[in-house]
């Protein structure tokens, strides 16, 4: 007897840590083998008739074990004590085998639905691992005899689920949910089943109430051959079936089980009964998600303390499946991040951020829409320069990906973000602006210009080497406005070197030279003429022009300068 229960409490274990390993459909349900001579071999009848016969009070009946009133004269107890036996001894946890409560139940079978009665109103809720067995014994005893006309009456069920079996329900074993699963009940009175294990949800743990899901309510909606065995028809809506057939443990189901146990669930008309994992699940499944509305629908039933969490497993699918995600949908998973985000809080670390803009964001920003670059940016807000930088950074990785459009919202708002010349700490601030536009072009001299600072103009062009002043003028388009050309050479000091090192292009010689021709024309040593005509110049003088050599022009040149002109 007892090596029987040890297996048996062993495989209950085993079924309940590992419910996904083992499926339902793998189990068979077990009826109990009742040895009456087995069970009272060892029991001294006598003892417990002769105590009963002269004393019937609760502490004379409560004295004795179930084995022992199961082995003696347990046929002749009242509703009244067999009420008060059945709430001591499940009260002091001692737990009996099933076969010894079938017996028991077998004994007391016509006093038995009054007793439970009797107990539901004493005590409605029980959960242990003694109720449990005793659940077993009563289903064998009590339920497996049913007509199929009481299994299908709804006013029948509902009175064994509130008013016998009820105070039971908390402590269900796979076999009792297994078994009942094949029971021929009706949708009505299955439903009037699973409200009964809901109301007792509260006593499992989490490991029963996930048994109840996997033991009692997939495999009956998963019948087969059985009309409406889904238990669809019954119900008005998503909604309504969601609630009454999965009752308190929709949560341990997943969104591919919802879908099977019913292939026309509206997974958008239950989001707000959806848990946080069933949510992300549902993200991770593009067929789900048919556009803007869906998405916007998921992102408003989702915490924005969540979306980390929430990301960290959606993110990694979308990039994974790029394709099969619609850019209106990653548009719309983006904004709400960009909305909601909080991303300028302190809490927020650099850490956490840089998280975001390589994991969790950069999948969203593939194709990125136009529209969304700004206020893409905007998460930078009173961010540190590390991590504006990681945001032109991962907009840079996708760059291949990105329309034209989109490029010249991000070069715009890289030069509305350098106004001032923010996060600049000095070195080359030719190299600060390369590292900075990355491959989203480079400013043009007239924004080059505006970037500065009225006060820090020549400090700042002064950090740029001739070398790459001579990369930066040589770049196409980048000169559109001559006389800024100028305003860099009358802040550069270092103009003769420039004109005697590096190499230009014709139309950038052309337009330097007269900003530089009245440096030539005021020299006054000879030594320093000679370098300005032969040497500085030299490739230069070809495209003097008749305004350069006016009157005006040299009016003012040293006489050494005008003589060698």
């Amino acid at each position: 007897m007892e090596l029987s229960m040890g297996i048996k409490s062993s495989m209950e274990f085993l079924r309940e840590t590992f419910p996904r390993c083992s499926t339902s459909y793998s189990f068979t349900c077990k009826e109990t083998a009742v040895d009456e001579n087995l069970i009272c071999a060892a029991v001294n009848r006598s003892q417990l008739q002769q105590t009963l016969a002269t004393d019937n009070s609760s502490t004379a009946l409560c004295s004795f074990t179930i084995t022992e009133h199961a082995c003696s004269v347990a046929d002749q107890l009242a509703a009244q004590s067999l009420a008060t036996l059945l709430k001591c001894s499940l009260e002091s946890h001692t737990t009996y085998p099933v076969e010894v409560w079938k017996l028991f139940f077998q004994k007391v079978s016509p006093a038995l639905d009054e007793a439970l009665e009797t107990f539901a109103t004493v005590t409605p809720n029980n959960s242990s691992p003694a109720v449990s067995n005793a659940l077993d014994a009563l289903r064998e005893a009590r339920l497996a005899n049913l007509s199929n006309a009481q299994l299908q009456s709804g006013t029948f069920i509902g009175d064994l689920v509130q008013r016998n079996i009820g105070p039971f329900l908390a402590s269900p074993s796979t076999n009792f949910l297994f078994c009942l699963s094949s029971y021929n009940f009706s949708c009505l009175t299955y439903q009037i089943v699973v409200k009964g294990l809901s109301n007792q949800r509260e006593l499992m743990n989490s490991s029963k109430q996930q048994a109840v899901f996997t033991y009692f309510i997939k495999p009956f909606l998963s019948r087969v051959g059985t009309p409406d065995a889904g238990c669809t028809s019954s119900t008005n809506g998503s909604q309504e079936w969601l609630q009454a057939n999965l009752g308190g443990f929709a949560s341990f189901a997943t969104i591919q089980e919802l879908q099977t146990l019913n292939p026309h669930l509206s997974t958008m008309d239950v989001l707000d009964l959806l848990t946080f994992s069933q949510l992300r699940q549902l993200a991770t499944m593009p067929s789900h998600l048919k556009g803007m509305q869906d998405v916007s629908k998921v992102m408003g039933v989702i915490q924005s303390a969540d979306f980390a969490a929430f990301f960290d497993t959606v993110s990694p699918v979308i990039e994974a499946q790029s394709a099969n995600y619609t850019l209106e949908v990653k548009s719309t998973f983006l904004q709400a991040v960009l909305d909601r985000g909080d991303f300028s809080l302190p809490a927020v670390s650099d850490e956490e951020f840089l998280l975001w803009m390589r994991v969790r964001l950069r999948p969203l920003l593939v194709n990125l829409s136009s529209s969304l670059v700004k206020p893409f940016f905007s998460i930078g807000t009173n961010r540190s320069c590390y991590s504006h930088r990681e945001i032109i950074t991962v907009l840079d990785n996708v760059q291949m990906t990105l329309s034209k459009s989109t490029k010249e919202n991000i070069y715009n708002n890289i030069v509305l973000f350098l106004q001032g010349v923010k996060c600049y700490s000095g070195g080359s601030f030719y190299l600060f602006l390369k590292n900075t536009f990355l491959s989203f072009g480079f400013p043009d001299v007239s924004t080059l210009i505006s970037l500065l600072p009225p006060t820090r103009k020549s400090e700042l062009l002064n950090t740029i080497s001739t070398s790459e002043l001579g990369q930066l003028l040589s770049q196409p388009g980048v000169i559109n406005n001559s006389p800024d050309v100028c305003i860099i050479f009358s802040h550069y000091n270092n103009t003769a070197t420039f004109l005697q090192s590096e190499d230009v292009p014709d139309d950038v010689r052309r337009t330097i030279l007269p900003c530089v021709w009245p440096l030539a024309l005021s020299s006054s040593s000879r030594s320093e003429v000679d370098l300005w005509f032969n040497v500085r110049l030299k490739d230069y003088l070809r495209f003097l022009t008749k305004e350069l050599i006016s009157s005006t022009e040299v009016q003012n040149a040293s006489c050494l300068a005008f003589q060698k002109l």
